[in-house]
């Protein structure tokens, strides 16, 4: 059983598809305003601090289960998490590091790219708990040179 079945989960999703939680409410809030900046509506979407089906701990795997990380559109990143949510389990540690790393080499490659255009926006959707501050801190620091925030 995935997060998403447990009612007293933060990821809980209600058989009301009217009905989200804070976190498809701050997916949606937030992808509302990025979506205007996006040309092609393609998004790179990772979870983190998660059991997979392999019951080991990720720090960063791809939201949609797919080899490529990209979802189409905002109702694509809330398919994935849906799917996600469904689909794996909470652990700890929470760490940071390995999504923001992940962000930062798709900026990096994209920065190395002749048109030289894009611009990525890391939305960390968490409940708090950081488990690996400094090295957190060192991955926002060295990401703070290629072209995302």
């Amino acid at each position: 059983i995935g997060l998403g079945a447990l009612c007293e989960s933060l990821h809980y999703i209600d058989p009301d598809p009217l009905v989200f939680n804070e976190y498809q409410q701050a997916i949606v809030s937030v992808g509302q305003i990025l979506a205007n900046y996006s040309y092609d509506g393609w998004y790179p979407c990772f979870g983190f601090g998660a059991k997979l089906q392999d019951n080991k701990t990720s720090h960063c795997f791809n939201l949609n289960g797919l080899p490529n990380p990209n979802c189409l559109g905002i109702n694509g990143v809330l398919s994935s998490y849906y799917q996600a949510v469904r689909a794996v389990g909470l652990s700890r540690p929470t760490n940071f590091e390995p999504v923001i790393r992940e962000t930062m080499n798709i900026a990096k490659a994209c920065e190395m790219s002749p048109d030289n255009t894009q611009y990525f926006c890391l939305l960390i959707l968490t409940d708090g708990s950081v488990d690996d501050l400094s090295q957190t801190k060192a991955a926002i620091e060295e990401a703070s040179r290629y072209p995302m925030s």
